[in-house]
């Protein structure tokens, strides 16, 4: 187990990995990131490629390729090793191959579904009706087998019966979504019969769920609907998938934006035509989940809107994007207890893009990919297409119908959470109505303010653990960075550090092995007293720790790796000088915290000796308190 770990570890590149979700910054031989998992402005995310270690000092995220992946996709471990040998072209031992979990036997039942659909599709001639649709609707066959759309055929069991011969059983059929259970009697039939099917995928590529669109030869007797989709199940969270963002990600990156439309066929078409950071949110409203989602990738979003058929319904449309975007503004405590406005700290950038001449992308971008092109070129900042659509459908100098624009804005920019960009707009509005900037900022005043509970937030719960690190923890781990880029101040440090100082398990536990391994090495003093400057000693007490096979000692190598990584984010330009300055003035504090805790209680003891008139015990703690004062530095 452990060397296929360490083989899938050798062969992905940790900054390759992590570079997919993050944009990294060199900073000397490692690298800096904002990070992903919390809100913050100014990177303090550091990797190391050298060692394959992540920590973020903001949120306390941290580990190699395995814990990142497994963090940022929300996979368990099993699901991140798979992809990760996947990624690396390492072969899994039979005992993998044969994971029995629920969550693994429900993603290979909808891999074999979507083949079976697929190839159904494409040889079956119950579906040519299905496939001249898909051809007649503008897309080529390469863009319906790079999707991977498939038909389910007429019939109760289809499915059912292909699945069983491939050893699934009812139940996992049916918790997959594929079947539905019969009202009266025993037994399972399929979900989906006579209907084109369009695959949706994880963020990773695991097909899990479909989008059921009825086949146009049986409309006019299909009595479910249109469209039917997969229900939610243990791998399908319709609120936590974006359509075609595994296919995206990549794009989104490289282009810093995603466009996001409402139908899958707009992101297909999309796609075919070249648009390739293209994704669907099959609706307007996104989640706060499916914004973290795409924000991974890029902090500039732009919408593009269907219209209807009497011209523009876009402006409900955009109500709804709004009140998406404000479900994912909220405020969190930063690591000072400030509060901050999350969408403005990320510098989080909505536009909308405006659909002419054709009723959605999908059949704009086939009327004319080059509109398209432009049309996303000039997307405009989502207040501006507030503006535009309100003052263009009225009389400006009719004042009733200006007060109804008012009424309607003011709403609107009370829901920004950036006090200069609300500044700018009610400017805006100001001049445009002629109603003066005081009277507007009266009636705002009276508007009841968009406030997003704490509850949602996830970023505070993982910042405050941060924060709730003891003193010693973290003044140990400082400790320890400074040690690891200068290795020769080891004898200072366990010449001046008392174990006493130390009062968290870890950090104690940490130190004493330090010590012991410094006392009994003594190819580790030889080293030291030569001043090797390329001396990796991160590397050396890492191999000591491991060799003595105690599992506690992962949590001990997790803080050596946090502290390597906080070498390199504070002390990379530090000088030896420096740094002998820096260690003794830690040391200090640690030396005076100690005596302060000690001569607090000595306080307390003294008196409770005065309340009893106990003149021996006073003069002996007189006598020891006054040692200590002395000692303080």
């Amino acid at each position: 187990m452990a060397s296929e770990i360490d083989e899938i570890k050798d062969r992905i590149s940790i900054t390759d990995l992590m570079s997919e979700y993050v944009k990294l910054v060199q900073a000397g031989s490692n690298f800096r990131a904002l990070c992903p998992f919390h809100n913050e402005k100014t990177p303090s995310m550091m990797i190391s490629p050298e060692k394959k270690i992540f920590k973020c000092f903001g949120c306390g995220a941290g580990g190699d390729i395995f814990e990142f992946l497994m963090k940022i996709e929300g996979l368990e471990f099993p699901e991140a090793k798979k992809v990760l040998a996947k990624k690396a072209g390492v072969v899994l031992s039979n005992y993998d191959h044969k994971d029995n979990s629920q969550k693994t036997r429900l993603l290979q039942a909808m891999e074999l579904a979507k083949k079976y659909y697929h190839y159904v599709l494409l040889n079956s001639e119950s579906a040519k009706p299905a496939l001249q649709y898909l051809l007649n609707r503008g897309l080529t066959e390469d863009t319906i087998i790079d999707w991977q759309i498939g038909y389910s055929p007429d019939g109760w069991t289809n499915i059912y019966d292909f699945l069983k011969k491939r050893g699934f059983n009812d139940q996992e059929i049916f918790l997959a979504g594929l079947s539905l259970k019969k009202k009266s009697g025993f037994g399972f039939f399929d979900r989906f019969r006579s209907r084109i099917m369009f695959p949706i995928d994880d963020a990773s590529g695991n097909t899990v769920a479909f989008t059921a669109r009825v086949s146009p030869d049986k409309e006019a007797t299909e009595v479910m609907g249109k469209y039917i989709n997969s229900p939610q199940t243990d791998i399908y969270d319709k609120s936590r998938i974006v359509f075609a963002l595994s296919k995206s990600k990549s794009y989104i990156k490289s282009q810093d934006s995603a466009v996001i439309v409402e139908g899958q066929m707009d992101a297909i078409t999309a796609h075919q035509h070249g648009f390739k950071n293209v994704v669907a949110s099959s609706g307007t409203a996104l989640t706060m989940d499916q914004f973290e989602l795409i924000k991974r990738h890029t902090n500039n979003f732009l919408f593009a809107l269907d219209a209807d058929i009497a011209g523009q319904n876009a402006t409900t449309k955009g109500d709804a994007l709004l009140d998406s975007l404000n479900n994912y503004r909220f405020q969190s405590k930063d690591r000072r207890g400030k509060l901050q406005d999350y969408a403005g700290s990320h510098g989080i950038t909505i536009k909308v893009v405006n659909i002419i001449g054709a009723k959605d992308p999908d059949e704009m971008i086939k009327n004319n990919p080059a509109n398209w092109q432009e049309a996303v070129a000039r997307a405009r900042p989502i207040m501006e297409y507030f503006f535009d659509k309100e003052f263009s459908a009225i009389d400006i100098n009719n004042v009733d119908q200006k007060l109804i624009v008012v009424r309607k804005l003011l709403p609107r920019i009370n829901k920004i959470n950036n006090k200069l960009e609300i500044g700018h707009w009610r400017k805006v509005l100001s001049q445009k109505t002629g109603i003066s900037e005081s009277i507007l900022q009266e009636e705002m005043s009276n508007l009841p303010k968009n406030i997003v509970s704490d509850s949602n937030n996830s970023e505070i719960k993982s910042v405050v653990n941060n924060e709730a690190l003891t003193k010693d923890l973290q003044l140990f781990s400082r400790i320890l960075a400074i040690i690891l880029k200068f290795p020769v101040l080891l004898p200072k440090l366990v010449d001046d550090l008392l174990v006493e100082y130390l009062y968290t398990r870890v950090a104690l536990d940490l130190y004493k092995r330090l010590v012991l391994f410094y006392s009994k090495s003594n190819e580790l003093k030889s080293l030291l007293s030569v001043d090797k400057a390329e001396m990796d000693l991160h590397s050396i007490i890492k191999d000591f720790l491991k060799e003595e096979d105690n599992l506690s000692n992962q949590e001990l190598i997790n803080l050596l790796d946090e502290s390597f990584l906080l070498s390199a984010k504070d002390f990379a330009d530090l000088t030896a000088k420096e740094a002998k300055a820096e260690l003794s003035a830690t040391l200090k504090i640690l030396n005076n915290d100690y005596l302060n805790k000690k001569i607090s209680l000595l306080n307390q003891d003294l008196q409770e000796a005065e309340k009893r008139s106990d003149s021996n015990k006073i003069n002996s703690l007189s006598l020891e308190l006054s040692e200590l004062l002395k000692r303080k530095e």
